[in-house]
């Protein structure tokens, strides 16, 4: 692929497009093999900087020992609704998380700055990583650990790891198809256009799902694509997903889309737009977007369940 089509996007966008759980995809290198101050057995007050953290937390039964939370974090709803927040990814409000007397502060790599503010403040911390599939499983049963719930954190990585490998026998013998995953766009129309790259956890989950990601050659995470790009490389399947703060309507995106009536997923009626926020959250859910995207990818199969 020439890579010089390919413009790789700016850290600002994705936070601003995709919300900041997508920028721990970014990586942001590896957590010291310490932490100043040791958690307790069991922490009781626990402060999440991510969504998937916060959503892993709930599901692995430690919600009652989450104390604070991000602005962008909002699964499960109900418990979160009157949760405090300590604001956002890139810039969360320290003191706001000392008030609040955490025993343990979970990040993730891209966040090393708040990690060592914490630990300077003799707060003990964990970083979790979540840049593929296995990660992700890996640090579900992490934090189950951390949070006296080892094995509820195991028992739900091992179910989970169950249904991917249930869907991946689904497609098994079958060619991939080609697929174009859009995460934003730089307006209502197809100009910045934004898609999914290699070494995501979301460049897995296309494959998971039986497609051949179009981009999986791009030099960056997540590229911006031109137009005469995504003519060349002609996905037979575009999978756009909106969710907030885009404003864009599922129909305005289809719309969109048919000015390039040469390519296969157009000509074929295969637009996509899906608003379903877990399917850019690196979390439990992960196994769901495979499942969503199975039948998109292969019409007339379903996931098992």
């Amino acid at each position: 692929m020439p890579t010089t089509l390919l413009q790789p996007v700016p850290r600002t966008l994705l936070a601003l497009v995709l919300g900041s759980w997508l920028l721990a995809c970014g990586g942001g290198g590896s957590p010291p093999a310490a932490t100043p101050a040791e958690p307790p057995a069991v922490p009781r007050r626990i402060v999440s900087l991510s969504p998937n953290v916060t959503e892993t937390l709930f599901a692995v039964g430690a919600g009652e020992q989450v104390a604070a939370v991000t602005d962008f974090c909002t699964y499960p709803p109900e418990p979160l609704a009157d949760m405090p927040r300590i604001g956002a990814y890139l810039n969360p409000d320290v003191e706001r998380m000392l008030s609040l007397s955490p025993d343990l502060v979970v990040v993730l790599p891209s966040q090393s700055g708040t990690r060592e503010r914490m630990e300077a403040a003799g707060i003990a911390t964990l970083t979790v990583r979540n840049e593929s599939l296995d990660e992700i499983l890996t640090s579900i049963e992490t934090l189950g650990e951390a949070a006296g719930r080892g094995e509820e954190g195991r028992a739900l990585a091992d179910e989970l790891r169950g249904e991917m490998e249930a869907v991946q026998a689904q497609i098994a013998g079958r060619e991939p198809v080609p697929t174009l995953v859009v995460i934003g766009r730089g307006g209502d129309d197809l100009t910045g256009i934004f898609g999914v790259g290699p070494g995501t956890f979301l460049d897995e989950v296309i494959r998971t799902a039986g497609g051949r990601n179009v981009l999986a050659e791009a030099p960056t995470l997540y590229p911006q694509v031109p137009l005469e790009e995504i003519i060349r490389l002609a996905p037979h399947v575009i999978v756009e997903v909106v969710v907030p703060p885009s404003q864009l309507e599922p129909d305005q995106v289809r719309e969109a889309w048919g000015a390039l009536s040469s390519i296969p997923a157009v000509k074929e009626d295969r637009i996509h737009v899906l608003t379903e926020d877990y399917l850019l959250i690196p979390g439990p859910r992960a196994v769901r977007s495979a499942q969503r995207l199975l039948p998109l990818l292969h019409p007339g199969m379903e996931a098992p369940r």
